[in-house]
C-alpha cells in the first residue's frame, strides 16, 4: 500500500510481470538473496564464468529419483558441505537398496515457515546428502528419505571447488533466471555428484546443478 499498490493482488501481478514468478516462489527459493545483493562483474568472476560455470544450461526432463541419506543446516554464505558429505559417506555402507553408480544428491530443502520473508546470507535452511536407492525398504531411522519428481530441469555444470558454489549461484539466480524464458516449478533444487566428481577441492571436479522448471 505504501508503494502505491491497491491490493496485494495488484503487487503480486506486477511482481510477476518483472520476475516471471510470484512473490512467493521468490522468497521460497531464496532469489531475493542473489539478485538483491548481486557483484558486480569483476575479472574475478568474469574468469569464474569462462572456467567454472556452463552459462547455458542444458534443458533436460529426468525421471522420478529415491534419495535416502542425512539432513544438515547450513547457509547461503557459509556452506558446510564438506562437513555434511564427510558424514554421508561415513554412513553410506548402512543404507540398503543402493543403485549401482554411486550417484550422489545434495537436496536444497525449502526454508521453514518463519524464515520465509526474512532469507538472506546468514538465515538457516536444511540441505540433504545422500545416494540414490531404489526402495526405502529396511533403510534404517537415522536416514532421510527424499523423492525427486520427475520433470524438467535446467541443468548447469560446476567445475572446480566446491568453495565457488555460491558465485555460480549468484550467476544462476542474478543473471540466467533473470534473462530466461523458463518459469520455475516448485519442486526442490539439487546437486546431482557422479563419477566426475573428484573431491571438494580438486580443480577438474565437475557437479551438475538441477534447477526445476516447468
Amino acid at each position: 500500500m505504501d508503494s502505491g499498490f491497491e491490493s496485494s493482488e495488484a503487487f503480486s501481478r506486477a511482481f510477476k510481470a518483472v520476475y516471471r514468478v510470484s512473490p512467493q516462489l521468490y522468497r521460497i527459493n531464496r532469489l531475493d538473496a542473489y539478485v538483491g545483493a548481486k557483484e558486480r562483474l569483476d575479472q574475478g568472476l568474469l574468469q569464474h564464468l569462462i572456467s567454472n560455470v556452463t552459462v547455458h544450461p542444458q534443458i533436460v526432463t529426468m525421471p522420478e529419483i529415491k534419495v535416502a541419506g542425512i539432513r544438515g543446516d547450513t547457509t547461503l554464505s557459509d556452506i558446510k558441505l564438506r562437513d555434511l558429505w564427510k558424514n554421508a559417506n561415513s554412513m553410506r555402507s548402512q543404507i540398503p537398496n543402493l543403485v549401482k553408480g554411486g550417484r550422489g544428491f545434495g537436496i536444497c530443502e525449502a526454508c521453514n515457515e518463519n524464515t520465509l520473508y526474512t532469507m538472506n546470507d546468514f538465515v538457516l535452511f536444511t540441505e540433504v546428502a545422500g545416494f540414490e536407492v531404489d526402495s526405502f525398504q529396511d533403510l534404517p531411522p537415522q536416514f532421510v528419505k527424499k523423492v525427486l519428481p520427475a520433470g524438467r530441469c535446467a541443468v548447469f555444470t560446476h567445475r572446480g571447488s566446491l568453495r565457488m558454489l555460491p558465485q555460480t549461484f549468484e550467476y544462476i539466480w542474478g543473471t540466467w533466471f533473470l534473462e530466461t524464458e523458463e518459469e520455475l516449478d516448485s519442486r526442490e533444487d539439487f546437486e546431482l555428484y557422479d563419477n566426475r566428481f573428484l573431491g571438494y577441492d580438486h580443480p577438474d571436479s565437475e557437479v551438475d546443478l538441477y534447477i526445476p522448471i516447468r
